[in-house]
């Protein structure tokens, strides 16, 4: 059985354009509670060792719990949905904050939050980082920052450059783990 944030040896078949392909390493990102219920089909997110600092993608460092070899990047734009037969193994996890980031950037992808009119997230950019701010009902609103070369950090406050942006030092993905 897979677990949520698994990650996992893909057997994806010959590609199409600029899939991902042949055998692969992805991370599941299907809820948990539809994995317990053994589903014919589960969603995944394709990791790649090519670094792009793309917005829609999410790095994730090696470490003993995950079992990568080196830095590797979620890349959110490429999800898709695979039959659980396509697992040829499961190498390690990546850990609930890393995969509650995989996810919310798939949400801003394909525009959830708002679609459901449960959270209002904007994008916003300056000349040195992706800010996104997610507005919750009846919260200070958490507001998530892309750094180059440092990766998603998650904080509170207004992302000004004058140092409004407080950072929750538990929080923080990419290389800021």
């Amino acid at each position: 059985m897979q677990n949520s944030g698994g990650i996992v040896n893909l057997d994806v078949a010959r590609p199409q354009g600029r899939e991902a392909g042949y055998l692969h390493p992805a991370v599941v990102v299907t809820a948990q509670r539809i994995l317990d219920a053994a589903p014919t089909v589960i969603q995944v997110v394709p990791l790649t060792s090519t670094l792009r600092g793309f917005r829609t993608e999410v790095v994730i460092e090696p470490d003993p719990t995950n079992g990568l070899g080196q830095s590797s990047a979620a890349q959110c734009q490429h999800a898709r949905a695979v039959s659980p037969a396509r697992v040829v193994r499961t190498v390690g996890n990546i850990g609930p904050l890393a995969l509650t980031q995989i996810r919310e950037t798939i949400a801003v992808i394909i525009d959830l939050p708002r679609a459901l009119g449960l959270l209002t997230s904007t994008f916003s950019r300056s000349s040195s980082a992706l800010v996104i701010t997610t507005f919750q009902p009846d919260h200070a609103p958490p507001v998530m920052r892309f750094a180059p070369n440092v990766g998603w950090i998650v904080g509170r406050g207004p992302p000004s450059g004058s140092g409004g942006f407080r950072p929750n030092p538990q929080i923080a993905y990419g290389k800021n783990r």
